[in-house]
């Protein structure tokens, strides 16, 4: 059997999570509005800055990401990507960041591989 895999590594993938859009889907899943104005709170009116031989940089405004090294990051994180199984058709394994999709070739060759693409691109339109 010939099979088509995908391995695709969402690339900075805790610094592009966009607030708006984790916000939204935590509200849809029922979250407690308390619980979301605390994180709205935690993520609103962050700014970071670089720090390089002694130079630092003005400070921006971080519109996405979160936190890293806190305990609400990773969770924050899995809660904007956990509904990708149910979107996908394939078998899919998913670590973190990493994401594994497999089928069988019964639709010709890369069909996976399109349909992937497709998901990709709706998924990377997300609301605000």
């Amino acid at each position: 059997m010939t099979v088509d895999i995908v391995y695709m590594d969402f690339m900075k993938a805790f610094d592009k999570v966009p607030h708006g859009h984790l916000l939204h889907k935590l509200q849809s899943l029922g979250i407690h509005h308390k619980i979301i104005l605390w994180l709205q709170d935690f993520l609103n009116d962050r700014s970071e800055a670089v720090l390089y031989n002694n130079c630092i940089s003005l400070s921006a405004k971080v519109r996405s990401g979160v936190p890293q090294g806190t305990v609400v990051g990773p969770s924050s994180f899995l809660t904007s990507v956990n509904d990708l199984p149910d979107e996908v058709s394939s078998m899919i394994y998913m670590f973190a960041d990493d994401t594994k999709l497999y089928e069988g070739i019964t639709q010709g060759c890369y069909a996976i591989t399109r349909r992937a693409a497709r998901r990709e691109s709706a998924l990377l339109r997300t609301p605000v």
